[in-house]
């Protein structure tokens, strides 16, 4: 992209998208014959109740009990580097692929996975939103400035932190200003 031709702020999302929508256009169908489950092998149903993703998607609107159990959650107690540390241990350092943690004694409660995983959710995405928002602004400005051309790649790293879990890791990648078309 030339600074002629880049997109005015917020539309470089929107631009990403049609790229998006045309390559998926271009992805051809099975082969007659290939087999493929029944589309009502993995029809999804939804549960009859809304869940967390839901209210946080704004694809329903969250229940009484669901506002007191945020608020339970906002208002415990943060866990010692001692408690996390024994609740880490608790298992044997065993990764089962579920983040339930057990409770020290009948007065804590297991974490509610469920609550877990839409707290990742959210946070990752204000980290995207915001991200690609900072992003798109400091293009801009470096193809106003002259600092980049607009054409090539950009080498990115991601950096994630919790220090209370001494999580510490980088997401490395590139980001592309232009390429052949539909790519």
């Amino acid at each position: 992209m030339t600074p002629d031709t880049t997109p005015p702020e917020g539309e470089l999302g929107k631009l990403i998208d049609e790229q998006l929508e045309l390559a998926a256009a271009r992805i051809p169908a099975l082969a007659p014959g290939a087999v493929h489950p029944s589309p009502l092998d993995h029809e999804e149903r939804r549960p009859t109740h809304a869940t967390n993703e839901d209210v946080l998607l704004g694809n329903a609107v969250p229940t009484p009990e669901m506002l007191e159990e945020l608020a339970a959650l906002e208002a415990a107690p943060e866990l010692s580097e001692e408690e996390l540390a024994r609740q880490a241990l608790a298992d044997g350092g065993a990764d089962t692929g579920t983040a339930i943690l057990q409770p020290m004694n009948r007065k804590e409660t297991p974490m509610d996975e469920e609550t877990f995983n839409l707290s990742i959710r959210k946070f990752l995405k204000t980290v995207g939103v915001n991200s690609q928002r900072e992003i798109e602004q400091a293009v801009a400005k470096a193809l106003a400035a002259g600092s980049i051309t607009g054409a090539g790649t950009l080498a990115t790293t991601m950096r994630l932190q919790i220090p209370a879990l001494d999580l510490d890791v980088n997401f490395d990648g590139e980001i592309r200003l232009e390429g052949p078309p539909g790519t």
